[in-house]
């Protein structure tokens, strides 16, 4: 908790511009890709209605927001004031959910639940939703314990006194 000599005078170290800004961008960029997932897997926009696409279509759209949303608990992240090691395992989290998307793009199809390719091949569903689960939860639980450190260094408790010496009496 900073003292109140830098609290008034302005010398308390808090987001920067450049990092606010780094922050709003990943929250938007993330913001983005999981709303243009889910149109791209919802729709015939970007890939029509064929239905040889469809398979096409729902990985794009699965990529798209599976990144976006570890992008989005980032630009948080970059806003939030919060301990380097927070920090740290955010990012470790984050990038687990990354691997869980990268082995998503080499599962789906043929390796993903209910798969209808002509070769018998190990079912990696499982192991990719709970890749992707694990590093969410982290990132997650990460989010959760700057917000609630934040708030205890803003509220620590307790009580202040201030004496205030006047024609020799207190």
């Amino acid at each position: 908790m900073p003292s109140l000599s830098e609290v008034y005078t302005g010398t308390q170290s808090g987001a920067s511009l450049r990092r606010l800004l780094f922050g709003l961008g990943l929250f938007l960029a993330g913001a983005l890709l999981v709303v243009s997932g889910i149109v791209v897997a919802t729709t015939d926009l970007l890939y029509g209605a064929d239905v040889a696409a469809l398979t096409a279509k729902r990985q794009l759209g699965a990529v798209l927001a599976g990144v976006g949303i570890p992008a989005v608990f980032l630009g948080i992240f970059a806003v939030l004031p919060s301990g380097r090691l927070t920090k740290a395992a955010a990012v470790v989290g984050a990038g687990i959910t990354v691997v869980g998307v990268a082995l998503f793009t080499y599962a789906y199809p043929c390796h993903w639940s209910g798969s209808l390719c002509a070769d018998s091949t190990p079912d990696l569903t499982l192991l990719t939703v709970g890749i992707y689960f694990l590093g969410a939860m982290i990132t997650f639980w990460c989010l959760f314990v700057g917000v609630a450190n934040f708030k205890t260094r803003n509220d620590p408790g307790g009580t202040a006194m201030v004496n205030v010496p006047r024609r020799h009496e207190t």
